[in-house]
């Protein structure tokens, strides 16, 4: 058999990627084979051992491609310049970062890593949930300290303890969303909310 390209080689994994996030959203991590990851693609079950070790690697590739450009935002608020505003940047962070969650490929993993896997405690630790709330809601309190600098934040407000709110909220209201997506627009609605949400923190 000929050797594969790389561009090759990335491309079936890719497909892969798309095969199962298809089969898991349809049936949940913990109902679905590789053989059936396999079919789904339209390649033999080695092909898939090629790329992937397990399930559990699959399902890790598929929560980096929804995790890198929400890292990316996350990352770039934690080095904004923006800092005589330091509130409004985490409005328009956050703003987008819902926006996103409305793209098909964000909602059906979203609804895989918190409705259909049983496979959390396996996951690497940079996969793991509790890994990126840690991240998100440090970053939130330094949002929010920097706020408390610049006489933005209300008074009695603790910047730690207004980052875990925040983060909750938006944990509840990505789960509230998932469950009936075609009911409202998370980006919509989620925005107005946040708004409501920050006043209450803003001096």
């Amino acid at each position: 058999m000929a050797r594969k390209t790389k561009a090759e080689a990335e491309a079936t994994r890719q497909h892969l990627l798309d095969a199962a996030e298809q089969v898991f959203f349809e049936k949940g991590v913990s109902g679905t084979s590789l053989d059936q990851i396999a079919r789904r693609a339209g390649v033999t079950r080695g092909a898939v051992y090629w790329h992937f070790s397990n399930k559990v690697s699959l399902l890790e590739a598929l929560i980096q491609r929804v995790r890198l450009p929400l890292q990316q935002m996350l990352d770039e608020l934690a080095g904004s310049c923006q800092e005589s505003y330091p509130l409004e940047s985490l409005k328009t962070t956050l703003t987008e970062a819902l926006v996103r969650c409305e793209s098909p490929r964000m909602r059906r993993i979203y609804t895989i890593i918190i409705f259909r896997c049983e496979f959390f405690d396996q996951l690497s630790d940079e996969c793991r949930e509790h890994e990126y709330t840690e991240e998100a809601t440090q970053i939130f309190t330094t949002q929010f300290s920097r706020a408390q600098k610049l006489g933005q934040l209300r008074e009695g407000v603790c910047p730690k303890q207004a980052a875990n709110i925040l983060y909750h909220f938006l944990h509840g209201l990505l789960r509230d969303w998932l469950l009936s997506p075609e009911l409202y627009s998370i980006a919509d609605t989620g925005s107005g909310m946040i708004d409501l949400l920050l006043d209450g923190f803003r001096a």
